[in-house]
């Protein structure tokens, strides 16, 4: 089975996941509500999330990496969004995460969130802090 950045990330998007995970020896994986779960795939080789990977970093990313072995950077796909993207080296393999930020911004109770933040948010000047 053939896989591609922009698929995997558009299907991540599509099922409502905040984050897609290439790691080497479990497919690749999605975080959605907090929970990872595997997507129908199989699992990913080092060579498989190196290509991967590679194919949305610039020549200069890629020197980055192989000197610094972790970068952080932003790229964006059309039709999907931005997305951040750390990639690292673990066990001696390229490794990455990104996180989707998706091109439209979803409402308060598409978020489900409760009323207070909506009261919250609305509020015409201040400082909100919860914790």
């Amino acid at each position: 089975m053939t896989v591609d950045m922009t698929s995997l990330l558009a299907r991540a998007l599509a099922k409502g996941a905040s984050d897609l995970h290439l790691a080497v020896g479990v497919p690749p994986s999605l975080r959605i509500n907090g929970e990872i779960i595997f997507m129908d795939y199989p699992a990913l080789t080092g060579e498989m999330t190196r290509q991967l990977t590679y194919s949305l970093l610039s020549p200069e990313h890629i020197r980055r990496l192989e000197k610094e072995r972790e970068i952080d950077l932003s790229v964006f796909l059309p039709g999907i969004g931005r997305c951040r993207v750390n990639v690292y080296h673990s066990r001696g393999f390229v490794e990455s995460a990104f996180r989707i930020i998706p091109l439209e911004i979803r409402s308060l109770e598409e978020l489900g969130l409760p009323e207070v933040v909506k009261e919250l948010a609305m509020r015409p000047k201040g400082l909100v802090l919860v914790a």
